[in-house]
């Protein structure tokens, strides 16, 4: 365990909480739970770091929303539940090794699928990382024939046309826009950041930072719309305001603002 640690507050505040490999030293991966605190890696940024009002509301609350910020996974459509990715870690893990060693928020998702995606925190800014991250690719690339919209999905996305909007998603851009058409989403002119070498991914807040600036809005001006932990992580930690469609009220600490489907969660962000 590295040396300088932190307490996460029960409440799930992340703004500091992800530290990069190349400045740990070794620690057993492992997920961290809401409901009580638990030891973490000291941080090493402070973006996002505007005054809280009430339950995550970190913007200014009287200002107008300017831009949509949307997971995809399990809140646009459901890519999790048809992927292998018990042969993608497999796959990954004949690469580096078993070298899981960061803490990351904890999930409902299937073992495998958290540890996938732990592997690909936990190499962040290693030279194997676009090696590790195609073997799990391909897996995701396949259940997309097989995948679902989540709820509302055509609802949502035509209740926020005209709004700036951007995807910012653990998987690869390519999985992303290519799961997004094949359920009927254009996707030519839509910004969408997905994993890649050169940005850690979430819970950091590097991808929805990204589509900020691409967006040309300020992160504090901005709502994110997700159904994980690591959704609300990099939220808090890039400064945008928050809003949760998580499958089970539990995914997400308490006080958190949730809505009972997408569609809700995107008319409560422009209200």
């Amino acid at each position: 365990m590295p040396a300088a640690v932190q307490e996460v507050p029960a409440e799930g505040d992340f703004r500091e909480y992800f530290h990069p490999p190349w400045q740990r030293r070794r620690c057993n991966w492992r997920p961290l739970g809401f409901t009580q605190s638990a030891q973490v890696v000291a941080p090493v940024f402070a973006q996002g770091r505007a005054e809280r009002q009430g339950h995550l509301q970190i913007r200014n609350t009287d200002a107008m929303t300017r831009a949509l910020l949307f997971d995809l996974d399990r809140t646009l459509v459901d890519i999790q539940s048809f992927t292998d990715y018990g042969s993608g870690r497999r796959a990954a893990e004949a690469i580096i090794g078993a070298q899981t060693e960061v803490a990351v928020p904890a999930t409902d998702w299937s073992a495998d699928t958290q540890a996938a995606m732990g592997l690909l925190v936990a190499c962040s800014g290693n030279a194997l990382w676009q090696q590790v991250s195609d073997a799990i690719e391909r897996y995701e690339l396949a259940a997309i024939a097989s995948s679902a919209p989540m709820p509302g999905l055509d609802e949502a996305w035509a209740a926020c046309d005209g709004v700036p909007r951007a995807v910012v998603t653990l998987v690869p851009e390519t999985v992303a826009r290519a799961a997004l058409q094949w359920h009927g989403i254009d996707t030519n002119n839509l910004i969408v950041i997905g994993r890649r070498a050169d940005q850690r991914p979430k819970p950091a807040p590097d991808g929805l930072l990204a589509a900020c600036e691409a967006l040309g809005v300020d992160p504090h001006d901005a709502v994110m719309i997700g159904d994980s932990s690591w959704d609300l992580g990099a939220a808090q930690a890039a400064g945008t305001d928050f809003i949760g469609v998580p499958t089970r009220p539990e995914n997400l600490p308490a006080g958190t603002r949730t809505e009972l489907d997408l569609q809700a969660a995107v008319a409560a962000a422009l209200a």
